[in-house]
């Protein structure tokens, strides 16, 4: 029973992971922008920009999909990278959470 539960999270999981893919993968130029409005000390205007509910919806859907991993045991980055390049995952979460030092983002 124990195995089955396993088996059926990690399909839970590498689903969320492919729904948190495609919001990264549909909004890549805003995305970017934001990475630059970041990279120029924009913060006011970043702030404003994540307001967006699409913006919304994806970083607490993100949230959300790597606690639920991560709880299970699950390596929630290690689904992503089976699905996005890590250079779209790491520019992602630093656009939606900033820079390492500063975001607090999901664990990577």
């Amino acid at each position: 029973m124990t195995r089955l539960l396993r088996t059926a999270d990690m399909v839970s999981h590498r689903t969320s992971a492919r729904w948190v893919a495609t919001a990264v993968e549909d909004k890549l130029g805003l995305l970017y922008g934001l990475l630059e409005l970041r990279s120029l000390g924009e913060a006011d205007l970043v702030a404003s920009i994540l307001e967006v509910k699409a913006l919304r919806v994806l970083r607490t859907s993100w949230e959300l999909f790597d606690a639920l991993a991560e709880g299970d045991g699950c390596s929630a980055d290690s689904l992503l990278a089976e699905i996005l390049d890590w250079t779209f995952i790491d520019d992602a979460r630093t656009a939606l959470w900033g820079a390492p030092a500063d975001q607090d983002a999901p664990a990577a």
